[in-house]
């Protein structure tokens, strides 16, 4: 347990010394997105801006295209996550951008 978010993380991480802020999320839309094809990403979650994910353009992409990618991409946010000290950021973005990605391509099938 901790005072916030940061002090908790830091006591589960020895080493860990970023500072998470506050976080809040109504649930309505994702922190981090991969945009259609041609347009940007870049989200903003309650009050604070989240940092602009890598756009990747799947206007072109087949849906098992987009499902090889989402696969790398969750691998990357393994790797993340198992670096020591483990990259929270970088783990946050790969994930969500699998997941969007997962879900372009269950769209694309009719799913």
């Amino acid at each position: 347990m901790g005072d916030d978010l940061t002090s908790a993380i830091a006591k589960l991480f020895p080493g860990f010394t970023t500072q998470l802020g506050d976080r809040v999320s109504d649930g309505s839309a994702p922190s981090s997105t991969i945009a259609p094809s041609g347009s940007t990403a870049g989200t903003t979650t309650g009050s604070s801006t989240s940092v602009p994910a890598a756009t990747i353009d799947t206007g072109s992409m087949t849906a098992a295209q987009m499902l090889a990618k989402a696969d790398t991409l969750f691998n990357e946010a393994d790797s993340a996550l198992a670096a020591t000290p483990p990259n929270f950021a970088d783990y946050q973005q790969k994930l969500a951008q699998a997941r969007e990605l997962v879900r372009q391509a269950l769209q694309l099938v009719g799913g």
